[in-house]
């Protein structure tokens, strides 16, 4: 068979042993005929691109880029990862304070005390010209009271003092109007006697220096007044008034503290005791606490 219309139709083969051959109509070739051409693509006439969307990966991923589009009209998408978390900064300034917080509520009532006890521990006569004191040297359930004593210029040795070892509670209902405090726990005493409870009675005329303290807790605010009073009649240096001050807790308690010492003439026979009274507008149902272990005490000391 004549191969002569093959060697025709691949005439641009470089010689007769590389010639491609195929089997058409018209030729048979012993080689088999290659693949057909893909078509060419059309032309890209109005090429473009565009940013697409952009995505945060995951810290340490890889970035990349993808084409949403075509290759003539790209739409690039890209992914670009997050980065590490850094180190943890330096501890900022500290701010300055915050404004005090409202008070809390009161808390509840506690379990009642133990009993308390008062006992008589020393006393001393103090230097003339100062003042008269009582100091615990126990504790406030079981007190020890020490007494100092001054001497006066001239004294002749008369002297004496009462004081409460037993609450006690005042209910003043009209004001002006005294009422005696409980007095029942003798002091050392030497020309003063305890003739009738809570009193003292002087055995010789003279001037005395006379001394007392007292510690209210009422119930009420209210102005108090105490003085010493001489067979029931006061006496006027021995008077000092307050107006009992709240300690602002959610219930509150309205306190005070009075003491004075003074001279006054006093003659053979005189009783003395002390007594608290309310003064101007007395509050109903006022109620004072004057407490033991030496909350009210009154001191008598002879001069001349």
């Amino acid at each position: 068979m004549a191969y002569s219309s093959c060697n025709t139709y691949y005439s641009n083969s470089q010689n007769n042993s590389n010639r491609q051959c195929c089997c058409n109509n018209n030729c048979c070739c012993p080689r088999p005929c290659p693949p057909p051409r893909p078509p060419m693509p059309p032309a890209c006439t109005n090429p473009s691109v565009t940013v697409g969307s952009t995505s945060t990966g995951a810290p340490g991923t890889a970035a990349s880029v993808y084409n949403s589009g075509t290759d003539c009209n790209a739409v690039l998408n890209f992914t670009i990862p997050a980065g590490l978390t850094g180190a943890t900064g330096a501890p900022g300034a500290t701010g300055p304070q915050g404004p005090q917080g409202p008070s809390g509520p009161a808390g509840a009532q506690g379990p009642a005390g133990a009993a308390a006890t008062v006992t008589v521990g020393t006393t001393t006569t103090g230097a003339p010209g100062t003042n008269a004191s009582v100091t615990n040297s126990g504790t406030p359930q079981n007190a020890i009271l020490n007494f100092t004593i001054p001497a006066g210029n001239g004294s002749t040795g008369a002297y004496g003092g009462l004081y409460n070892s037993a609450t006690q509670t005042v209910t003043p209902t009209t004001a002006g109007t005294y009422t005696q405090l409980l007095l029942n726990t003798a002091m050392p005493l030497s020309g003063i006697t305890t003739a009738t409870a809570n009193t003292l009675t002087v055995t010789t005329a003279g001037n005395y220096e006379i001394s007392y303290n007292i510690s209210v807790t009422a119930n009420e605010s209210a102005t108090l007044q105490v003085a010493v009073r001489s067979n029931g009649t006061v006496i006027p240096q021995t008077v000092t008034s307050h107006v009992l001050a709240s300690n602002g807790l959610a219930t509150p308690t309205y306190n005070a503290i009075f003491n004075t010492t003074v001279i006054a003439a006093l003659a053979a026979g005189s009783v003395l005791d002390l007594a608290v009274a309310a003064i101007g507008t007395v509050p109903a149902g006022l109620s004072a606490t004057i407490g033991a272990a030496g909350d009210a005490s009154i001191t008598v000391k002879k001069l001349s």
